[in-house]
């Protein structure tokens, strides 16, 4: 959610924050932890603590926004979703990646993509 939405709704948000990872709308379908290799387990968990130990401003300046929505796999999970919604991706490692949208302090991962997948380099 940006900073014009979270004004919209009234919800209190600051850029230096500290977010979560939030996995209500993740979709294991698309791809499961159990497709990561011990090491790169590790580094998504290295990656959740640093983004709980990081700030809003330092990972939108980080992160990859999708302007193509297509692009991403179909979810009934994510389908009620807003559309007015910002998805982004960021790096978990040189290649792997995660997909999600940000509301309030809340980075609501969606998908994992471990292979760099869903927007190639």
């Amino acid at each position: 959610m940006t900073i014009d939405e979270c004004k919209i709704f009234g919800i209190q948000t600051n850029m230096h924050d500290h977010p979560y990872v939030n996995l209500k709308y993740f979709d294991s379908n698309y791809e499961c932890l159990s497709a990561w290799e011990k090491d790169e387990l590790k580094l998504l968990s290295d990656f959740i603590q640093k983004v709980s130990n990081s700030n809003w401003f330092d990972i939108q300046k980080s992160c990859t926004k999708h302007k193509d929505k297509n692009a991403l796999p179909k979810s009934k999970k994510v389908e009620n979703v807003s559309p007015d919604i910002t998805f982004f991706e960021l790096r978990v490692s040189i290649k792997a990646r995660v997909h999600g949208f940000r509301s309030a302090n809340a980075f609501f991962l969606c998908w994992l993509d471990r292979n760099h997948q869903i927007y190639p380099m």
